[in-house]
């Protein structure tokens, strides 16, 4: 977890972030398998360190990345011009 990152997300910026549900969230929460990084309660309220946030979303790519076989991201090659 790094530390140079003092930006907080709200649940819902969150969501918007991933382009998912509160309910996703939810079971990334849960879902041990994942490390979803653990919030911060505040007034019963959910936040999340932005850079944790960095941290899960390279630590999924990557995975997603390894599990394929790939070695890095696809390379756009341009089409042959005449």
């Amino acid at each position: 977890m790094s530390t140079d990152s003092g930006e907080w997300l709200t649940g819902p910026q969150v969501q918007r972030y991933f382009n998912v549900t509160s309910m996703t969230i939810w079971r990334w929460m849960r879902d041990e398998r994942l490390a979803f990084p653990a919030p911060t309660k505040i007034r019963q309220r959910n936040y999340w360190r932005l850079a944790d946030i960095h941290e899960f979303e390279k630590r999924m790519i990557a995975q997603s990345l390894s599990t394929r076989g790939c070695a890095s991201l696809p390379t756009v090659h341009k089409a042959p011009t005449a």
